[in-house]
């Protein structure tokens, strides 16, 4: 049985061709999979450390001036948006937050390669948190070669125009060396909604931090940090860790940072 697993962090953006070239010129996203659909399209890159990382998805608009996301970029700009967890069986995690009353909304159970629920932000977590599972996997590394089937990833049934992002990169310049994302700090206005969700039910292992304030969960791909914030959000992102540690400055992508190195 595949374990539940840490599998990417979604940051709405206005522009996700745009930024997908800054990002993929960092070597933070190097791309495997993206689609168009109602309101929105996305991207999300692939994990260049097997079994390790987190990836980055970017979502924007695609033109709708009036989808849900676009709402969601007039509120509150451009920054993390959700954070997803893939699991083995979906049915048996939504019983499980349902005894821990913990509500899910959005939930879309009727399509294989993409099933998904969603735990809202004012359940105290300060983020959506998507549960999904798909009878597909992601590549490792990064499709650079145009070689895999679309339809052999995870995807939606309603999705289309699957290799937009590749027209979009063009692949006119290199990446940077590959860059792994380790763990996301997250503030909550619930540090014992965390504990519910991240660990009972998504069976996160809870770990002590150097940090005052801060406690681990860890997932075999990544490590969410968790403190208390207001307003409560994805505050940061790290990249690095002991495969391939990141020297310099980091960045911003809207009111989310990326910075180099472990939490600690």
């Amino acid at each position: 049985m595949t374990p539940t697993d840490l599998d990417h962090v979604g940051f709405a953006v206005n522009d996700a061709s745009r930024t997908l070239r800054d990002l993929y010129e960092r070597g933070v996203l190097l791309p495997v999979a993206g689609e168009e659909d109602e309101g929105f399209r996305y991207v999300i890159g692939g994990r260049q450390i097997r079994d390790r990382g987190i990836r980055i998805e970017l979502l924007d608009p695609n033109r709708s001036r009036d989808s849900f996301l676009a709402q969601y970029l007039q509120a509150h700009g451009e920054g993390a948006h959700h954070i997803t967890f893939m699991v083995d069986d979906l049915d048996a995690t939504l019983a499980a937050l349902h005894r821990a009353d913990i509500a899910v909304t959005r939930v879309d159970l009727s399509y294989p390669p993409w099933r998904e629920a969603f735990i809202h932000p004012r359940s105290g977590l300060g983020t959506v948190v998507q549960i999904a599972s798909s009878v597909h996997t992601y590549p490792f590394g990064c499709d650079h070669h145009h070689t895999a089937d679309a339809t052999d990833m995870p995807h939606r049934q309603t999705g289309h125009n699957r290799h937009w992002w590749r027209q979009a990169l063009g692949y006119t310049t290199e990446p940077a060396a590959a860059k792994t994302v380790t763990a996301v700090e997250l503030g909550v206005a619930g540090p014992a909604v965390a504990r519910t969700v991240f660990s009972s039910v998504l069976g996160g292992r809870e770990t002590s931090s150097t940090r005052t304030g801060v406690t681990s969960y860890v997932w075999p791909s990544g490590t969410i940090e968790v403190t208390t914030a207001t307003p409560p959000q994805v505050t940061m992102l790290y990249i690095g860790g002991s495969e391939n540690d990141v020297e310099g400055p980091g960045f911003a992508l809207g009111h989310t940072k990326f910075v180099g190195g472990d939490p600690g």
